[in-house]
């Protein structure tokens, strides 16, 4: 099933998961006295029956959503023999372990996300401490270039893009990235406004 297609499905579940029990509340109240009904309350045994009824219908739909929210977290390739489901915890699995046995990159955080440009393919964010002593830039690109291989390689997943965000730099001494390139490269580099205000100041 399609993610826009997933979605619908939720929104009309949610609406006749709603109406169910906004009808079965009526009904009971109904049948409780608090609203008057002649009708309802000269027959309350199959009052009842009907909003126990429409309670377990409105059960069915938010199994039905949390089920629909549940695929929608699963990594889904149908072939002709049938659908593969890879749950995106393995994957952040996969991606941890290369960041730490291939990379030399431990206390690394990663996370996915789908992307809006081919079908299928993900984004992976990842926050790791650089160590010092080696081109950041440069040690950034070669992490994003062998996770892109190692995902799409290993697990068939194509990779939109990369981002490697550093949220600290290791102190002198530290070992180096596996396989980073020394050789300095040619980068676009860009500064948030505001970043070094409090270093400008006295």
């Amino acid at each position: 099933m399609k993610r826009w297609a997933s979605y619908l499905f939720e929104f009309c579940s949610w609406v006749a998961m709603l109406l169910l029990l906004g009808v079965a509340g009526v009904l009971f109240a109904l049948l409780q006295g608090q609203i008057q009904s002649s009708v309802i309350q000269e027959r309350p045994v199959p009052g009842y029956i009907v909003g126990v009824l429409f309670v377990f219908m409105a059960i069915y739909f938010a199994v039905l959503i949390v089920r629909a929210h549940r695929q929608r977290r699963l990594i889904t390739h149908v072939g002709v023999r049938g659908a593969i489901r890879i749950s995106p915890q393995a994957v952040r699995d996969f991606i941890v372990r290369v960041l730490e046995e291939e990379l030399g990159l431990p206390d690394c955080r990663v996370r996915l996300k789908p992307t809006s440009g081919k079908e299928g393919a993900l984004a992976v964010l990842v926050r790791a401490p650089l160590p010092l002593g080696q081109n950041i830039l440069e040690v950034g690109q070669h992490v994003q270039e062998t996770l892109k291989a190692r995902v799409e390689e290993r697990i068939g997943i194509p990779v939109e893009y990369v981002e490697v965000f550093t949220s600290s730099i290791s102190a002198p001494g530290a070992s180096a990235v596996r396989g980073a390139p020394t050789k300095r490269g040619s980068y676009i580099t860009h500064f948030s406004e505001g970043d070094f205000e409090g270093d400008l100041r006295d």
